[in-house]
Parts: structure tokens; C-alpha cells; sequence
């Protein structure tokens, strides 16, 4: 298991965004970004609640800065199995990835509100609400800067997948190399195998 990543001062966040450390300690103390204090007092960020930060205000996000800190992904696949195979297939990669899984609609809807992930893997044909309701509803709720669907389907055109506001769409089955890819351009992290 990888070392936590060390948290931030806010004096390190205020050198990052080219702002005065005074606006970024308002901004923790408004809310705006998730803090905690230490026992001498000081303002503690966790590059996680940072990077998200960043995201939900479109400020650039430099991946080296980073690269200590794990992409979270949500894989909303079924049955079981494939999910247990991508699962697989992103930790035998270089890439570094917080993985949550779950075999429904619903489920990930509820999921991506508690583990706020960089990305989710959404089988469309997937069963109770719906794929494509899910995926319409995921981008009703986040805006793309938020978060990335790479949606994945054996019934569906591609063409309707993208409509329904998926950021990329492979057929199942696909090759461990296809998928790898799209999870590294989407992400824009090494995960090559």
C-alpha cells in the first residue's frame, strides 16, 4: 500500500493558484474548500479535496503536482464478473486508481455522491433505471469538468451512448489494451501495462 500523500498548507495552495494565502484561508473558512485543522491550529488540504477543488472551479490541474495522489474511478458493470475483470486489469496496470464497483443504476448514483470519483465506467446495458437514463442524470448532476463517463455497451449505438452525454463509448467485449487507453486519455495519467 502506497504511502498517503502529504496533506497541503494553505500557504503551498496559495503558491499553486498565484493568490494571496489570506484568500485561500477564506475560502476554507467559507466552505469552498475541505479543510482541517491540525492540533497546533493550522489549516490542513488533502491533495484529493484539492485537485476537487480545482476541478469544480475549471482551474488547471497540473499532473505532476499529482502524481502521489490516486485517480478515484467508480466500475458500475454487470454481471459481477466483469466488473471483477476490469477491476483487474486496471490494478495489473502502472496506473494509480482508488476503484469502487457496483452492479447497478441506482447504486452508482448513490456511489458517485459518496466517493465523488475522477471517473466512472458505465455499462449501458445495464439493468433497473437504465444506462442511459444513468448517464444522462450523471451529467445533469456534475459538469464535465467534474467528472468523466467512459460508457461501455453491447446494445446500444455509439452514436446514442455520446448523446446521452457519455465522454466515450467501447463495445463489450473489448480487448484490456482498448480499455486501458480510453482510461488514459480520459485521465490523462500513465496506465500503460
Amino acid at each position: 500500500m502506497k504511502p498517503t500523500p502529504k496533506p497541503l498548507t494553505l500557504g503551498e495552495i496559495a503558491e499553486y493558484l498565484h493568490v494571496n494565502r489570506v484568500t485561500v484561508q477564506r475560502w476554507v473558512k467559507d466552505s469552498l474548500m475541505p479543510a482541517y485543522r491540525t492540533p497546533g491550529g493550522h489549516y490542513r488540504v488533502s491533495k484529493q479535496n484539492f485537485r476537487r477543488f480545482l476541478k469544480q472551479n475549471g482551474q488547471p490541474i497540473y499532473p505532476e503536482f499529482f502524481q502521489d495522489v490516486p485517480h478515484r474511478i467508480i466500475i458500475a458493470d454487470s454481471p459481477i464478473e466483469d466488473s471483477i475483470i476490469l477491476v483487474n486489469t486496471l490494478n495489473e496496470s502502472d496506473g494509480d486508481y482508488e476503484i469502487r464497483t457496483c452492479q447497478s443504476g441506482r447504486e452508482a448514483l448513490i456511489l458517485l455522491g459518496q466517493f465523488q470519483p475522477d471517473l466512472i465506467v458505465l455499462n449501458i446495458d445495464i439493468e433497473d433505471l437504465g444506462g442511459l437514463s444513468v448517464c444522462a442524470t450523471i451529467k445533469k448532476m456534475f459538469t464535465e469538468s467534474q467528472i468523466h463517463i467512459l460508457a461501455l455497451t453491447q446494445l446500444h449505438s455509439p452514436e446514442a451512448v455520446l448523446d446521452a452525454g457519455a465522454d466515450q463509448c467501447l463495445r463489450k467485449p473489448m480487448a484490456a489494451e482498448a480499455f486501458l487507453g480510453a482510461i488514459q486519455e480520459m485521465m490523462g495519467a500513465s496506465v500503460m501495462a
